[in-house]
């Protein structure tokens, strides 16, 4: 393998894991998705004799205008470039009226600098926005929190989400932190110590030996 063929498999190797997942196109979300999401925490949508019927769910600046079925079909991946997405709904209840709602769907552009480059990022600040907006006086209220499924796009909501958890494997081992927290509490350090200390340094600076070299490298790099 020529080293330029090498480099080009290898270079941004941070990046290229972090924003994997970010990456990849997912398909446009039905109607259904749509309307099941809104039914998982609508009062309307919870009570069998109730129901959400979509009107419209498409790019905010084509709603009402001559261009609006051309929304059908769009790639999801305009969303995660921070296109609005407009979903108008209604909710009719048992003996009432139909009632029309509109709700704005947004994420996060995914873009270089501005704290916007890893996924990472943007769910950082979108979980802040939804902390805090509804206690802002004067400020547009959020209603939930969500994700889209990389399966099928469906709408996952977060609202009722607490604290974020992992579930892994479980590995041979000790955990490193209890090591420092030995040399901390004895003020000693072991003939092992050192080795760990090495091993952990080469391979840090092995995962960090390729730079990314792209556009918006002084804006990943220097933010």
């Amino acid at each position: 393998m020529n080293e330029r063929l090498k480099w080009k498999l290898n270079h941004d190797f941070l990046s290229t894991i972090i924003n994997r997942r970010a990456s990849a196109v997912l398909k446009t979300p039905t109607v259904e998705n749509i309307q099941k999401y809104l039914s998982s925490f609508s009062a309307a949508g919870k009570n069998k004799k109730n129901r959400i019927k979509i009107e419209y769910f498409g790019p905010l600046n084509l709603y009402g205008t001559d261009l609006e079925g051309s929304s059908k079909g769009l790639d999801i991946k305009k969303l995660g470039y921070g296109q609005p997405y407009l979903i108008v709904y209604r909710e009719s209840s048992y003996g009432a009226k139909p009632q029309q709602k509109k709700a704005i769907l947004s994420t996060m552009r995914i873009g270089h600098g501005f704290g916007h480059d890893y996924r990472s990022d943007r769910i950082d600040n979108q979980v802040l926005a939804f902390d805090t907006w509804n206690l802002l006086p004067k400020h547009c209220r959020v209603w939930d929190i969500g994700a889209f499924d990389r399966r099928d796009s469906s709408l996952i909501s977060l609202g009722n989400s607490g604290e974020f958890f992992l579930l892994r494997p479980m590995m041979p081992g000790i955990e490193y932190y209890k090591d420092l927290d030995r040399i901390f509490e004895t003020g000693t350090v072991e003939e092992s110590d050192f080795a760990r200390a090495e091993a952990l340094a080469r391979y840090l600076a092995q995962i960090h030996s390729k730079k990314y070299e792209g556009d918006g490298r002084r804006e990943l790099y220097e933010r």
